[in-house]
């Protein structure tokens, strides 16, 4: 227990890049706040600000040494088309809805395509996979009733966010990639999706009272344990 407590600490808390973590936490609690508040000013000043921070924590990692170059320039891609996202989500309407949702839709397969990089198809995905897709099947169900006109595109985001989250499952069973890193990808990809979740659940179903709170906080985890990931997933 103690060597793995010391790797952990080695590993992710050492760069010295990290120092901007606990300035992501601070603008995440402000964006929560002051969506909660209905601030506007300030939302539309640190919702993007906070993602903003966690695309410079991913750059940051270029100068560490033996990084995977390649899954690294994927991820800073999919933060983003992320931070594209967050500033058309902070408008009301159909229509930034729908850039919003195009966004991460790109994001999304962008973060799919940098965990595919890591781990080749194979058997052992299968039972994961089809688990993922009941469970968005369910939710998408649930949520139908309320869709209207956005049952297509919701249908099918749904399905390249249930991939994403296969494929960072998929990177637990490959023995190249460490268990600390791999557990980040999981717990962000699992945070990411019940995000989003609870998104549609709101906008779509039933109005979940300070909805930020859950949404920005989920979001914004996993979007950091994303850019941490690059840190610690080396050749």
């Amino acid at each position: 227990m103690n060597i793995f407590i010391n790797k952990v600490f080695k590993d992710v808390f050492m760069p010295i890049q990290f120092l901007i973590l606990p300035f992501i936490l601070f603008s995440a609690i402000k964006t929560v706040l002051s969506d909660i508040s209905n601030n506007t000013q300030k939302l539309y000043f640190y919702k993007p600000f906070t993602t903003l921070l966690i695309v410079l924590l991913c750059i940051f990692s270029f100068i560490q040494p033996n990084i995977n170059h390649g899954y690294v320039f994927l991820v800073l891609i999919g933060l983003t088309f992320s931070l594209g996202g967050d500033i058309a989500l902070m408008f009301k309407g159909d229509k930034p809805f729908i850039i919003g949702l195009i966004s991460f839709l790109i994001a999304q397969m962008v973060y799919s395509i940098a965990f595919l990089s890591l781990t080749p198809f194979s058997g052992s995905d299968i039972f994961p996979s089809f688990l993922l897709l009941v469970i968005a099947s369910a939710v998408y169900v649930f949520l139908y009733k309320g869709l209207g006109s956005m049952r297509i595109p919701v249908a099918v985001y749904s399905l390249i966010v249930m991939f994403m989250v296969s494929r960072a499952v998929a990177v637990m069973f490959q023995k190249h990639v460490d268990i600390i890193p791999s557990l980040l990808l999981v717990i962000g990809a699992g945070l990411f999706y019940i995000s989003d979740m609870i998104l549609a659940l709101d906008k779509f179903r039933i109005r979940i009272p300070n909805n930020a709170l859950y949404i920005l906080s989920t979001y914004f985890s996993a979007q950091t344990l994303f850019a941490v990931s690059t840190y610690l997933i080396v050749f």
